[in-house]
């Protein structure tokens, strides 16, 4: 694990406790995974940690006309404008109406997206191996977004295959709808 992700797992950490406090910090084991775990409809997802970037409370979330079915619309992270898609739609759900409480900020095929969960549950380690296994629902899975199902305790949770939870298409689909919102914006300008 690099030296971003354990910066980016301390600032999630603090974030969950509500915390400012020093938090120590285990030997990482490069047997082990780190994932961030989230909720979306009442089940328990994870992604590796190290494909997220950040996580922020949700603010105004603007809608796009001609948007995506994914799409939920832009917000302003910084000094940027992302677009925001609803990973419920990917993973089946109902439209939000954009009430997720947070968003996971990544990048993917060269896109900063923003992901739309309901909370942001922890931060855990699985071992490589129950990592790699697949679930006996993965089998089952026709978008190819589950990448195992681990039972941990008394907690189960799907791990999703980062790379096929946007496909590249759909990623140009939204980044051709903001350059088209960029281009009607600098002409009203």
């Amino acid at each position: 694990m690099d030296h971003k992700s354990n910066g980016f797992i301390l600032r999630l950490e603090r974030f969950l406790s509500g915390s400012d406090a020093e938090i120590m910090q285990e030997e990482i084991d490069v047997d082990q995974a780190t994932l961030v775990t989230f909720t979306v409809e009442g089940s328990l997802f994870a992604l590796p940690v190290e494909r997220i970037n950040e996580v922020v409370l949700t603010g105004t979330i603007v809608p796009i006309p001609g948007r995506s079915s994914l799409l939920e619309g832009m917000m302003k992270h910084r000094e940027d404008i992302i677009p925001v898609v609803d990973i419920r739609r990917k993973l089946g759900f109902q439209r939000s109406s954009g009430q997720g409480a947070h968003i996971l900020i990544a990048a993917l095929h060269g896109t900063l997206l923003g992901l739309l969960v309901d909370a942001v549950s922890s931060v855990i380690n699985v071992s490589r191996e129950e990592l790699e296994e697949r679930g006996q629902l993965s089998r089952h899975d026709s978008g190819r977004t589950i990448r195992s199902i681990i039972n941990q305790g008394d907690m189960a949770f799907v791990v999703l295959d980062f790379q096929a939870l946007i496909s590249a298409h759909e990623a140009a689909s939204i980044q051709q709808i903001l350059r088209s919102q960029e281009e009607e914006h600098a002409l009203a300008g």
